[in-house]
């Protein structure tokens, strides 16, 4: 086998291919749990009476946010690297860019 059917095996990528989509995995796997629990602070905010819950709540929905944001960053910048052919990165890149909120 080339080093092109095996990216990671590049001369200096750090990551070999199955760490690169490893990584790529647990990251869909984050973005995903983002969306659940976003979805569940949404159904817990429409049932909160309580201001200061309601403040706690839209706080970690600003949080989960931010973080949606920190991923598709990291997306911008493995696409800059070696991964940029990878179908998991493409994956990746079509999560993050889907509303929270469904």
């Amino acid at each position: 086998m080339n080093r092109s059917e095996h990216p990671g095996a590049e001369i200096g990528n750090p990551f070999s291919h199955q760490q690169s989509d490893s990584l790529i995995t647990g990251l869909c796997r984050e973005m995903e749990g983002l969306r659940s629990r976003c979805d569940q602070l949404i159904e817990e905010l429409a049932r909160s009476t309580e201001e200061t819950l309601g403040e706690r709540l839209r706080r970690e929905l600003k949080a989960l946010h931010q973080r949606q944001q920190d991923l598709r960053r990291s997306v911008s910048e493995m696409r800059r690297g070696r991964l940029k052919d990878s179908l998991w990165l493409e994956f990746l890149d079509e999560l993050t860019r889907r509303p929270l909120i469904t």
